[in-house]
């Protein structure tokens, strides 16, 4: 995603953006699983939902209006992706799954999480 703003053909542009969709299903599905775990099972329904369905319909609204006022697809491309930081910090913020602590035997940590 970010080498989006630096193509200059409409074939690289769409092997970019190919590629994106393949990393963002990846990142996006170990977070959400991961997510998941810490979850009491009696909300995962609530907070799987509000994930998908609210965030990401209020990004759908936001994202035409954004573009049409910046009135570069470079530079929206710059702002939309640089949130991929927040992706590639997530593994070093987030704590392990619980489940692996259990079946790699650290079950006081487990209990501690």
């Amino acid at each position: 995603g970010l080498c989006t703003p630096f193509v200059t053909g409409i074939w690289s542009y769409l092997f970019i953006r190919f590629a994106t969709g393949l990393g963002f299903n990846s990142f996006y599905t170990n977070m959400y699983i991961l997510t998941m775990e810490y979850v009491d099972e009696s909300k995962r329904t609530f907070v799987g939902n509000i994930g998908l369905a609210v965030v990401l319909t209020i990004s759908g609204i936001y994202q035409p209006w954004l573009i049409r006022s910046l009135g570069d697809w470079r530079t929206f491309s710059w702002i939309l992706y640089a949130q991929f930081i927040f992706v590639l910090a997530a593994p070093f913020v987030m704590p392990e799954s619980s489940r692996w602590l259990m079946s790699k035997g650290k079950s006081a940590k487990a209990v501690k999480i």
